[in-house]
């Protein structure tokens, strides 16, 4: 089996989630040949032993002339390549590389998978953008093999938007879990008193992430034993009021010095307005950290209510702070113990990278009975 990854997203999630499917896939039997298209900083998130089987372009951008070097890197390679699996990871490569593959059909006729990462037709604007990009991923949907949802809850809005249900298969991200020396190196937060809740905040600015939720909520906060650590965001990016006492700003910060961060963090608070499927959920349920999320899009299937996390209504500030003022910390830590058995049981990346090689056997039966996954470190 011949397969190609391509995106013209170099970070985030996306680039995750590529990370570790091409590094099960590489590793497994009946993968003959495993490459990527992508832009040239996703190397800084792939296995070094994977950048040999990467095709670069330059990315300045969401712009035209980003799109037109990833369009000419995704047809030399498809056409040199032959691949028997094209799989499409986030919106523009997903309407661009089925409009080539319509035009290649002739000469090329790989099986086409794609996944949006969360389609662009449920993030926020106008009602006019999200009905021609849902118009467009129903028209184009025709022309895909097998559409991944990574949930539910996207699953159901392209059903509603007109896409085919025998299209669609859900996966849901995974990741691989922490190892549990992390939980025993040293606290990276300032000592505290012992009634000290350290609470985490891990993302952009970006009004998609509701920091300024997160911020409102803060400061009706009353209790000096609680504390927020924001990582992504640096304090000269946030407004005055945002600089409150119980707030330390990191700045942006690599995964692997985050981790510690996570692995000694009370809980994980994501006030997000529009969420995918975030890989950082799984991370912190990895490591028994307790999420407490809005309740939007498919935050609802990673966070259980009262039993893994603390779901709270959208851009409630008061809901949040509530929750933050008054959640004990023997209620985050039962939560947390809970968080880290379903990740087990439903978020690895092994159920991941194994769920969608399934999927690729499936479109190609002559490979089903060489299906041999096996997730390397």
């Amino acid at each position: 089996m011949k397969i190609l990854h391509a995106t013209e997203i170099d970070i985030g999630g996306t680039a995750t989630v590529i990370n570790l499917l091409m590094r099960s896939q590489v590793a497994d039997d009946s993968v003959t040949s495993c490459r990527c298209v992508a832009p040239e900083r996703i190397i800084e998130a792939l296995d070094k032993n994977l950048i040999q089987y990467t095709s670069t372009f330059k990315r300045s951008g969401r712009n035209l002339l980003s799109l037109i070097y990833f369009t000419s890197t995704l047809i030399k390679t498809i056409w040199q390549d032959k691949p028997d699996i094209v799989h499409l990871h986030s919106t523009f490569a997903g309407m661009i590389g089925r409009t080539i593959l319509i035009i290649m059909k002739p000469l090329r006729n790989p099986k086409v998978v794609y996944c949006p990462h969360g389609f662009s037709f449920l993030m926020e604007g106008s009602a006019l953008k999200k009905s021609i990009f849902s118009k467009m991923e129903t028209i184009l949907s025709y022309a895909t093999d097998k559409i991944i949802c990574v949930s539910q809850y996207e699953k159901n809005a392209a059903l509603n938007a007109g896409v085919p249900d025998n299209k669609i298969s859900v996966i849901h991200n995974g990741t691989p879990a922490f190892t549990a020396e992390c939980k025993t190196e040293v606290s990276p937060y300032p000592p505290q008193n012992t009634s000290t809740i350290n609470y985490l905040f891990a993302g952009r600015l970006d009004k998609a992430k509701g920091f300024d939720i997160l911020i409102a909520a803060m400061q009706k906060v009353t209790n000096n034993s609680i504390r927020l650590t924001v990582a992504g965001i640096s304090e000269s990016e946030v407004p005055e009021h945002a600089k409150l006492n119980n707030i330390t700003y990191l700045g942006w910060m690599n995964s692997k010095d985050l981790i510690s961060y996570f692995a000694h963090a009370d809980a994980l608070v994501l006030p997000s307005r529009w969420e995918g499927f975030p890989m950082v959920v799984l991370e912190a349920m990895s490591l028994g950290v307790p999420v407490i999320a809005s309740n939007c899009t498919s935050l609802s299937e990673a966070v259980k209510h009262n039993v893994t996390g603390i779901l709270f209504n959208v851009s409630d500030s008061d809901g949040l702070s509530d929750i933050i003022s008054n959640t004990s910390i023997d209620a985050l830590q039962e939560m947390g113990r809970n968080g880290g058995e379903r990740f087990n049981e439903k978020f690895t990346s092994e159920l991941m990278t194994h769920s969608t090689l399934n999927l690729y056997s499936q479109l190609l039966p002559k490979y089903s009975k060489n299906n041999t996954t096996k997730d390397i470190a």
